[in-house]
């Protein structure tokens, strides 16, 4: 039940922010089921509360974000930088897709030293994650990698050596276009994203567009750097997910601005996206098919089991 609180309340903000470029209320709905059906949020908004809370944070950043930009009101400046910390220590891959903002509010704050004193709450959430380190391993500054133990099969060295830049390469692919973890094989609708970046390029809101772009692309590009950037056994690109979200809401302004051909064509990649969404969340609540996935490849981490059931001309296929 939080789970489905927390998912609604995702569409709440996204609604919210795509309000704020002055779209038309059917294009900004497409880009809500676009974001939160087309990719594979069904699966985990009903699996973990973890990835709601991220995405409910990463979004509320965002939003904050912008409308600080639109009216330069403290009070947004302060929404976003607590977001941007709470989702931070939520999932450290959260920081991530954020860096762009944090680096755009830190040159205000040279700007303006004055708003150092309004990012203060902003280390709520940090401090309460060290008072609770603290009291529970008696370190301040430990990170829960620190005691990850995992099944012999899966390749760990430790937090430290986990990512490096000659993990990208295998990392892109398989993020990007591999036939189990591919984002825009699972979800195509996200290749509207930058589609949508094209068409408001000269507008005036194609600053802050960019930006959340440039998000996305962090959020891949880091992740790809993952030596478990798979995800281990799960369904499709679980890493990217607020990526793929991001590029989902982007689609908004492909739909405001293309040509009445294009917007139609891409109903049906929409359709598609939205149909394996929403297997992707029967898949992972069925429990006799995620036994299935565990029994029949116990020592893969690289199961195609989803992929051939999302796709069986795909079978046999990485």
């Amino acid at each position: 039940m939080f789970n489905a609180f927390l998912s609604a309340l995702s569409a709440i903000i996204i609604l919210l922010l795509l309000s704020t470029f002055n779209l038309s209320l059917t294009n900004i709905y497409l880009g809500i089921v676009a974001a939160l059906f087309g990719t594979i949020y069904p699966a985990y908004g009903a699996l973990a509360t973890s990835i709601p809370l991220s995405v409910f944070l990463c979004l509320s950043a965002i939003l904050g974000y912008r409308l600080y930009q639109n009216n330069g009101r403290k009070f947004f400046f302060i929404i976003s930088t607590f977001c941007i910390s709470y989702a931070s220590i939520v999932d450290y891959s959260n920081a991530f897709v954020l860096i762009p903002i944090v680096c755009i509010f830190l040159w205000k704050i040279k700007d303006d030293p004055i708003l150092i004193l309004y990012s203060i709450p902003s280390l709520i959430p940090i401090t309460l994650l060290m008072i609770y380190n603290y009291l529970v391993f008696e370190n301040f500054w430990v990170l829960s990698y620190s005691f990850y133990e995992p099944v012999p099969y899966v390749r760990w060295n430790g937090f430290s050596d986990s990512m490096s830049v000659s993990n990208i390469p295998a990392g892109l692919h398989g993020l990007l276009v591999s036939l189990s973890r591919g984002m825009l094989v699972l979800s195509p609708i996200t290749l509207l994203g930058p589609l949508g970046l094209y068409y408001v390029k000269t507008k005036r809101h194609g600053p802050d567009i960019f930006v959340f772009f440039i998000m996305s692309a962090l959020g891949v590009l880091f992740l790809s750097s993952y030596i478990m950037w798979h995800g281990g056994h799960c369904i499709g690109y679980r890493h990217i997910l607020i990526s793929a979200i991001i590029l989902g809401l982007l689609s908004s302004f492909f739909y405001e601005h293309a040509s009445k051909f294009l917007k139609i064509s891409s109903i049906v990649v929409l359709i598609f996206s939205c149909t394996v969404g929403i297997l992707s969340f029967f898949i992972q609540l069925d429990p006799a098919l995620m036994s299935i996935t565990w029994l029949g490849e116990p020592n893969s981490i690289h199961s195609n089991f989803y992929a051939e059931l999302l796709y069986p001309f795909l079978s046999g296929s990485y």
